[in-house]
C-alpha cells in the first residue's frame, strides 16, 4: 500500500453482528477524535432522533463521564450535558479551550444537516432500520457534502456506517452504499491511481 499524500476516503463501512459492541466502540472513537484538535464538530446520526438520543445518553455520556479528569479537556457544563462543549466556563478568562462539540442529530431526515460542516467523527448507526420515508442515499449525499470542500477535493471529517449484516441484506439502499463504497472516494482519484495504490 502506498501513501498518496492526501485523504482518499470519507470513512468506513462496518458490517457487524448484533450486540457485538461496534456502536459503543464507534462512540468512544468519536470522543477520542473530538479531543485531538481544535474546533471539531462530531455527531451521531441514526434511524431517527429517538435512537440517536438513546445512544448519546446511554452509551456516549457514561463513557465520557468515566474518563479520568486529568485527561479530559476543559468543558462547559455539568456531567450530563445535552451537548459536550469543550469550551471554558463563562467565568473563566484568559483560558483557551478546544472549542469542539459532540452532540446527536435530533432527526433521521435526509436534509437535517444540509449546510452543516462535519470536520469531526460522524457515526451513522442502524441505517438499515431507518423509516421507509427516509432515503438513506439522499441523506448520505447531503452529509457527504458536509464532510468535504470542493466537491470532495478536501475531506474534513471521518464517518463510520455501522449496521448489522441482516439490515444491510434487507435494505436495498444500504446495500447500494456498501457495494459502491468506492464511489465515496474523492472525484479526483482515477482508476490508475487506485491500481497503483493497491499494489
Amino acid at each position: 500500500m502506498k501513501d498518496m499524500g492526501m485523504r482518499l476516503f470519507y470513512g468506513d463501512i462496518h458490517p457487524k453482528s448484533r450486540r457485538n459492541g461496534s456502536t459503543i466502540m464507534s462512540l468512544n472513537d468519536m470522543i477520542e477524535e473530538s479531543e485531538r484538535d481544535f474546533g471539531i464538530y462530531s455527531t451521531i446520526i441514526s434511524k431517527d432522533g429517538e435512537a440517536t438520543e438513546e445512544h448519546y445518553n446511554t452509551h456516549l455520556l457514561p463513557a465520557w463521564a468515566e474518563r479520568p479528569l486529568f485527561i479530559k479537556p476543559i468543558w462547559y457544563g455539568g456531567n450530563s450535558p445535552k451537548q459536550i462543549k469543550y469550551f471554558p466556563p463563562r467565568n473563566a478568562f484568559m483560558v483557551e479551550g478546544l472549542k469542539s462539540v459532540i452532540d446527536y442529530t435530533v432527526s433521521g431526515g435526509e436534509l437535517k444537516k444540509v449546510g452543516s460542516k462535519f470536520n469531526g467523527y460522524i457515526s451513522f448507526d442502524e441505517e438499515g432500520d431507518s423509516a421507509a420515508n427516509i432515503d438513506v442515499l439522499a441523506r448520505w449525499d447531503a452529509n457527504k457534502n458536509a464532510m468535504a470542500l470542493g466537491d470532495g477535493s478536501i475531506i474534513l471529517g471521518y464517518c463510520s456506517h455501522i449496521s448489522t449484516v441482516e439490515e444491510i441484506n434487507s435494505s436495498e439502499r444500504l446495500t447500494w452504499i456498501c457495494l459502491n463504497f468506492l464511489t465515496f472516494i474523492r472525484g479526483v482519484i482515477t482508476d490508475k491511481l487506485l491500481r497503483d495504490w493497491a499494489q
